[in-house]
């Protein structure tokens, strides 16, 4: 088993008997599909440094877009489907137990039978919940209970953050280091927004508005600053946490519904952010293919103007983590997103966790001399303005 594979193994081992009687002949019985007990990181097949070549040059240029998902919250917050499960036996979620860590299914439930307010908060105080429980060995007794009977999200997400980003592998840290000029997340937090901060650089947080009662303000009529990569923009494809953002917060089955129609009609997209997901590699990372975020991300880049380019100009790049994912999984991957992106498009699948990626990959820059140091963040007094 030098590389994990059992049926290779297999296969060495029935050679080695081949001359002997059947009842020598080791059999596999199984239920892995791919028959590996463990990966190496990496791109696969021979040409794995060819496809880092062919990377490097438009990330080390600036023309990236790293498309950011849920499973780089994992180490603030655990298991996104894990706090689902948690939500779920906390309402008594009636349904089958197999779709109890499908967050938009349970908080849909959830809004049935409560108000979209007090869904949210229900929503932040089991991530509240979750984060302390992660990490009450090191966070600051005032600051959690016993002793704090109120904590805040914000603020602790602001200690959890700092604290990960003294890793020189926090895959936030490394995504701030990278010379890109807009970034989309599909995540709540603004986590991205502080390391980029603490690497001296200006973000600026852009949501869509899909939630409205009159006609939406037309995403070419926002004011947004020309994004570069001293000031990148960070698009919030499903909303961001705050005061006067929590409404907006794409949550539940029915909210992914209204967004996605509501966005493609309204044309709510900035174009700052339409023009960069058509003319730029793109990096996928920390996502499920069959999570709702990624489905419906996928849905509303499809309607975008000008798709076509990426099949010329365009590499892709999609990170699966295969405590998720099969050896099979990689190949159907590949024939799904061919499917958006064009089969004539350069897409590679990297076999490994977005933190294994991310850390290759700064090893990668750091090589052709192209990665930058960070800085010191500056203090903040405004809770969700980290």
């Amino acid at each position: 088993l030098v590389d994990g594979q059992l049926d290779r193994a297999l296969a060495v081992a029935r050679g080695k008997v081949r001359e002997r009687d059947d009842a020598w002949m080791p059999a596999l019985l199984t239920r892995l599909v791919s028959g590996r007990l463990w990966y190496t990181p990496g791109f696969r097949g021979d040409g794995a440094q060819q496809v880092w070549r062919r990377l490097l040059k438009p990330v080390a240029d600036g023309k990236v877009v790293p498309i950011v998902g849920s499973r780089l919250l994992e180490a603030a917050y655990g298991d996104s489907h894990d706090t689902a499960t948690r939500l779920a036996g906390a309402h008594r979620y009636p349904l089958a137990a197999h779709e109890w860590d499908d967050l938009p299914r349970v908080t849909e439930y959830m809004s049935v039978k409560e108000s979209r307010y007090n869904v949210v908060r229900a929503f932040q105080d089991q991530l509240l919940h979750d984060l302390v429980a992660q990490h009450h060995a090191w966070l600051p007794p005032e600051e959690i209970p016993p002793a704090n009977r109120k904590p805040r999200l914000g603020k602790l997400l602001a200690l959890v953050g700092d604290h990960m980003r003294q890793d020189e592998g926090d895959p936030h840290r490394i995504l701030a280091e990278l010379p890109a000029s807009v970034y989309v997340t599909t995540n709540f937090d603004p986590l991205l927004e502080r390391a980029l901060k603490a690497n001296d650089r200006a973000p600026q947080q852009v949501v869509t508005r899909w939630r409205h009662k009159k006609a939406p303000q037309l995403a070419s009529e926002q004011v947004i600053a020309e994004p570069t990569v001293r000031a990148p923009l960070v698009y919030h494809v499903y909303g961001a946490f705050g005061a006067k953002a929590d409404d907006g917060l794409v949550l539940t089955e029915d909210d992914h519904f209204d967004f996605l129609i509501g966005t493609v009609a309204d044309k709510l997209v900035p174009p700052e952010v339409e023009s960069a997901l058509v003319d730029n590699s793109l990096l996928f990372l920390g996502f499920r293919l069959t999570d709702w975020h990624f489905r419906v991300l996928f849905r509303l880049m499809m309607s975008l103007p000008g798709r076509e380019r990426l099949q010329q100009y365009c590499h892709v790049a999609v990170q699966l983590d295969p405590d998720m994912q099969t050896m099979a999984d990689v190949e159907g991957a590949k024939a799904y997103l061919s499917d958006y992106f064009g089969r004539e498009a350069n897409i590679d699948i990297f076999w490994g966790s977005a933190e294994e990626f991310l850390r290759a990959l700064r090893d990668e820059l750091a090589n052709a001399g192209e990665l930058h140091t960070e800085e010191e963040p500056a203090p903040s007094d405004d809770e969700w303005d980290f």
